[in-house]
């Protein structure tokens, strides 16, 4: 679990930047590294959310606030 907040977390980092729409991509896996299908992504503070695909791989829209 601490695997997947890491990648979703570090993913966000890189991606977001001072003002506008931002497209976020990641990958959801487990400690192993397995692709985790159908995991719900969402940025905190936001109420819309995405699926994870079947290899794990989302992309999500969000308004950067900065």
């Amino acid at each position: 679990m601490n695997k997947i907040i890491f990648v979703v977390a570090l993913s966000m980092l890189f991606s977001f930047s001072v003002m506008g729409q931002e497209l976020i991509r990641g990958k959801v896996v487990d400690k192993d590294g397995i692709p985790i299908p159908g995991a719900r992504v969402s940025v905190k503070g936001n109420d819309s959310f995405v699926l994870s695909q079947f290899d794990g791989s989302f992309s999500i829209i969000t308004d950067a606030t900065g």
